[in-house]
Formats: structure tokens, sequence, C-alpha cells
């Protein structure tokens, strides 16, 4: 049984282990002159197995930067690697210009499970100097499968529900067959 200083201490040590679970998504991030808004469809809320939009609305203080004039990319990898994205390992979403804008880009992507996930965005000039090089990073969390997606939890026990029954079957066989054996050899007391 639990004390209530043991619940307290779970308690705490869980609020603390969900902390960097939390997604900034939505959020201004800032990179020198540069500030990058991010959004994910559906209500910043992205779900896994389906695609999702990405929005970035970009804003640089200097007046410099232009979308056409950008070598802009975004990686997203696990949260575990965001310390230190491979880029030749982290997806690359191609990233192109929101309705023609020049200070807003877009993208898709699909999470493949729920997880939380670091997002990059990188941009350099192709100039060389018409603005200065940024890297925002966010953290995105998806908490999710969304409708139209299958979990692989669910396709894994719809796919082997038959082996499921057959050894739930054969294991209750067998503890039967034990309690039956260690009812019938128990001794009897005078």
């Amino acid at each position: 049984m639990l004390t209530a200083r043991t619940s307290i201490s779970l308690l705490i040590a869980a609020a603390l282990f969900a902390l960097p679970l939390a997604a900034s998504a939505h959020v201004l991030k800032t990179s020198g002159t540069m500030g990058i808004v991010l959004h994910l469809d559906p209500e910043d809320e992205p779900q896994a197995g389906v695609v999702t939009p990405i929005y970035l609305a970009f804003k640089d203080t200097a007046g410099r930067f232009k979308f056409s004039e950008c070598d802009c990319r975004m990686y997203i990898a696990p949260y575990a690697q965001k310390d230190s994205i491979d880029t030749s390992k982290a997806s690359d979403a191609f990233l192109h210009t929101h309705g023609g804008d020049e200070l807003n880009a877009d993208a898709t992507f699909v999470f493949p499970k729920p997880d939380v996930y670091a997002l990059e965005v990188v941009g350099t000039p192709k100039d060389g100097s018409s603005f200065t090089p940024f890297t925002v990073l966010y953290d995105v969390r998806v908490a999710t499968y969304g409708s139209n997606a299958i979990s692989p939890v669910a396709s894994f026990f719809k796919g082997h529900a038959l082996h499921f029954v057959i050894f739930g079957g054969g294991f209750l066989f067998f503890l039967a067959a034990v309690l039956y054996d260690r009812r019938k050899a128990k001794p009897i007391s005078q």
C-alpha cells in the first residue's frame, strides 16, 4: 500500500517528467534579426499517421528577408535528437511560399507516431549577403493518431487476435491443470 509521502513523490516525479514534453507550436522563435512563427494544423495539435500542414510566418526586423532569396530548410526528427539533428538522417520537409507571399511558407509532413519531435528551420541567403542566416528550433508534441491513420498497436492486435486466443486459452488450461494438481496433492489434515 502506498503511503501519502510515496504518492506525493510519485506525482511530483511524473509532473517533472512531463515538463519537457510541452509543445511550443504557434510561438514566435527568434534568431538574430529573424522571427518565425510556427503554426500546425489542426489547431496546433498535429496527429500521427496523417498529413500535417505546417505554416511559417517570417519577420526580419532588418527588412531584408525574402523567401525567394533564401535557401530555407526544415528538418524534423525525434525530440531525443534535438541537440544534434543529423540533417542527413532527419526528414527534410520541403518549404515553399504560401500563396506567393515572400514572408510566409508552408510544408506538409506525416509524423510517423505519437511522440515529441524537434522541428528545426534553417535559412541561409542564396547570394550570401541579403539577410542574416538563422536557425530556430521548435519542440512539437504529437499526442494522438489522426482519425484516418491506423495505429501500429491497433494493427498489431488486429493481426494477432487468433494468436492471443490460442495462447491465452493454453495459458488458462495450464493454470487450471496446475491448480487442480496442487489441490489433489494437498495432504488431508486430521
